[in-house]
């Protein structure tokens, strides 16, 4: 018996077992539906059994682990040779590729150490080991009631929640690397943003102010002189200074003020004689009662009589409205309008 063992021994083939294996993702592939699928994996562990001859499932799952980790350690060998720059590490294992072409979907953004052999399989194998090696009498006497099953689940953890106790661990190793490289990111934003206020604080001391004038800087040699005086004559400089400026700005606008109003006289009476000439009939704006004839009208200008001519009393009225100070040198009624 054992010289057919040596002889099975000798007869495999690797090639022609990654060949098999690579067939059934269930057994290698971790993102695979049925990874976790027991009967799925039972299902294909039997076929390779049955394929290649072992002589028991544990005896699959030994050497299943022993290709994967010799894979595992020519790949981190390969890895490391690509992280320091030297030359790049080429395995001699005539299947590595093959086994390369497929197992190294399942590689992740951790580090992996040279004889790691993925732990989700270790436990699920371990549970159907466990499972296979009870003896009958042990499967009778096996707790029945409810409260003895959930004793038995919670001291014997499910591979289930074995799965969620890896996937938690590799993403706390995840954080565990990207935390300091923010903390590097960070510290050279932090020192960039420190470089440039400091290189603006320089610009600013340099450069002059915008605001500066003779008056600015009259305002402030008056102010230093006034800080070297006791407080009391300091505050009565600065009141009279004060009232100084006030009564010059209150002249200022008085003086603005009378210069708006001999412009808007200047601007409005000739808008009103113009806007009085051309009405051809100043008597509907202002009603009389009486018809006229032409009056005389006349005035003083320079010491000089003016006289002038208007179409009736009411276009006079009109001119002495907008400053025409004429008055009435011969009125003439139309008496036989009246009669």
């Amino acid at each position: 018996m054992s010289h057919v063992r040596i002889d099975l021994i000798h007869r495999f083939d690797i090639i022609d077992f990654l060949e098999e294996y690579q067939k059934f993702p269930c057994l290698w592939k971790k993102c695979d539906p049925n990874f976790k699928n027991r009967i799925e994996r039972e299902a294909a562990e039997k076929s390779l059994l049955e394929t290649f001859k072992f002589a028991s499932a544990k005896e699959l799952r030994q050497k299943i682990r022993s290709i994967r980790g010799t894979y595992n350690q020519e790949r981190n060998k390969v890895r490391n040779s690509l992280l320091t720059g030297l030359d790049i590490y080429k395995p001699k294992l005539i299947w590595f590729d093959l086994a390369d072409s497929f197992l190294r979907q399942n590689e992740m953004d951790t580090e992996h150490d040279s004889f790691q052999i993925t732990e989700e399989e270790d436990c699920l194998h371990g549970e159907i080991e466990k499972k296979e090696e009870m003896t009958p009498e042990q499967h009778q006497t096996e707790p029945s009631t409810s409260h003895q099953l959930s004793l038995s689940n919670s001291q014997h953890p499910t591979p289930s929640r074995t799965y969620a106790h890896m996937i938690s661990r590799n993403q706390k190793r995840k954080r565990e690397r990207v935390v300091p490289q923010n903390r590097r990111n960070i510290a050279k934003l932090v020192d960039s943003l420190d470089n440039a206020v400091n290189v603006l604080k320089e610009v600013s001391s340099r450069s002059p102010s915008d605001n500066s004038n003779e008056f600015v800087i009259f305002g402030n040699h008056v102010a230093s002189q006034l800080q070297t005086l006791p407080l009391a004559e300091a505050l009565q400089l600065q009141a009279e200074i004060q009232s100084l400026i006030t009564s010059v700005r209150v002249q200022c606008l008085q003086n603005n003020s009378s210069v708006m109003n001999e412009q808007l006289v200047t601007t409005v009476q000739p808008q009103c004689v113009v806007a009085t000439l051309s009405e051809p009939y100043p008597c509907e704006r202002r009603p009389c009662n009486r018809k006229y004839k032409p009056v005389c009208a006349e005035k003083v200008v320079n010491g000089k009589l003016e006289r002038k001519t208007f179409s009736n009393y009411c276009m006079m009225e009109a001119a002495n409205d907008c400053g025409g100070g004429y008055s009435v040198c011969n009125l003439q009624e139309d008496d036989d309008q009246e009669q």
